[in-house]
């Protein structure tokens, strides 16, 4: 996982869906995933990543939750509350 300094986000590579992803968290909790191609990622670093992040981490989203799919458990969400308008 990466992680900039000083700042509570970060990053992972995880198959969501059977896709892989890059998926964003804030203090551990999911803020979002898009979609990658695997053949954009070249260096041997990075594939290396791709391996081990997604033996770890296989979601399934649904209705806007992520679900576990080694252990079936709910993981939780940064709410995405509107401001006030």
């Amino acid at each position: 996982m990466a992680k900039p300094k000083n700042s509570g986000t970060a990053w992972q590579f995880a198959l969501v869906n059977n896709r892989l992803t890059e998926l964003f968290f804030d203090n551990r909790k999911i803020m979002g995933h898009y979609y990658v191609v695997v053949k954009d990622y070249k260096t041997k670093e990075t594939k290396k990543w791709i391996s081990g992040d997604t033996k770890k981490l296989n979601l399934s989203y649904y209705n806007g939750k992520y679900r576990n799919k080694i252990d079936g458990k709910l993981i939780e969400t940064v709410s995405k509350k509107s401001p006030n308008r």
